[in-house]
């Protein structure tokens, strides 16, 4: 006997075989009566099924497969396009803030209760809006230098800013901004190691 005969996995159904084009062509055929449902699906070599749903409203052309998600395409555009500006600003949204923004949205269009639980936002949820959303990526933060923690603190700064405005007054500089210049330790290792 084959192996094969006794091959109890689920073959996939291949899914979306026709073009886009050829359905609204097809429902459009429907839509002014010159064909039936049947005829135009064999025309334009759409399914029979999905055509008779589209025509009769059940399903709008252009949707995605699937139980709709909790925030509407806007309101998640809008969210990733947040996320993105806050990251390029430099102050990026960790997950569980991205998770608190997505609840506060779905309670203002009233909306909220469609999450599992009542706290917002579950990790499902995150999976899935990430899915949705490539360009939305988790990053781990870089270390603060050693150097760098130990001088920020509020007495350093202050001190720092005391120095530096008695610098600007004893040179005349707060009236004369030209000649100001700006530079940093871009090039000058603060922590050296040996590799």
């Amino acid at each position: 006997m084959s192996s094969d005969i006794f091959d109890a996995s689920p073959s996939k159904k291949k899914r979306l075989q026709w073009r886009d084009e050829d359905m609204v062509a097809a429902v459009d055929a429907v839509s002014s009566g010159e064909m039936t449902i049947t005829a135009s699906s064999r025309a334009f070599s759409v399914p029979r099924k999905t055509l008779d749903d589209r025509v009769k409203g059940h399903v709008t052309h252009g949707k995605k497969p699937g139980i709709n998600t909790v925030l509407s395409a806007e309101e998640e555009s809008s969210l990733v396009q947040y996320l993105l500006y806050m990251a390029q600003r430099g102050f990026p949204l960790t997950r569980t803030m991205t998770k608190a923004f997505a609840w506060a949205i779905s309670k203002r269009s009233g909306t909220d209760n469609r999450f599992s639980k009542s706290d917002g936002p579950g990790e499902h949820w995150w999976q899935l809006f990430r899915s949705r959303h490539p360009e939305i990526r988790l990053r781990k933060s870089d270390n603060l230098e050693h150097s760098r923690a130990e001088a920020l603190n509020p007495t350093i700064v202050e001190e720092y800013f005391n120095i530096l405005e008695a610098t600007f007054t004893k040179h005349d500089l707060l009236t004369s901004p030209r000649e100001l210049y700006n530079c940093d330790e871009t090039f000058l290792p603060m922590n050296y190691t040996k590799e």
